[in-house]
């Protein structure tokens, strides 16, 4: 089924006329009437708003192999995790994990220079600011965890 096919039966299934259609996108009746002639396509803001308004997908939109809503469903594999699509999301927790330690360091070495330096302000700046990104590398690291103990079952 062409894309002005579907056009046509979604708007009827609607109840709305090409007047009611091009009001609701913001665009001309005659704009509609040469998508639903096939002479032109939506642009993509257009194309969206489509989808959007009908509770279809783009691509049984514009498809024409797509008869019906079905045959997106048996057409797309259902999407599964790899291992290796596993491995690589453990591996960003880790780098994450890593960059907040970093950071963590980073801020100590500061607080020890502004200490040394006599800057007791900034010192205690870099002490607090070390200490919560003590915290999001923890709290971070929980998460991994977890997600590493769904992932096995």
């Amino acid at each position: 089924m062409k894309f002005e096919e579907k056009l046509i039966l979604l708007r009827k299934q609607k109840g709305l006329s090409q007047e009611d259609l091009a009001d609701l996108l913001n665009v001309s009746r005659q704009a509609v009437s040469r998508w639903e002639l096939g002479t032109t396509l939506p642009d993509a803001p257009n194309l969206l708003a489509l989808s959007d308004l009908f509770k279809v997908s783009i691509d049984y939109m514009l498809r024409d192999d797509y008869e019906s809503a079905e045959d997106i469903s048996n057409s797309i594999e259902p999407k599964t995790d790899t291992p290796r699509s596993k491995r690589s999301s453990h591996k960003w927790f880790l780098v994450a994990f890593v960059c907040w330690l970093v950071s963590a360091l980073c801020h100590l070495c500061s607080a020890i220079i502004n200490f040394v330096a006599g800057d007791i302000n900034f010192g205690a700046m870099y002490i607090s600011l070390m200490g919560v990104n003590i915290v999001f590398a923890v709290l971070f690291f929980v998460r991994y965890l977890k997600s590493r103990k769904s992932d096995k079952k």
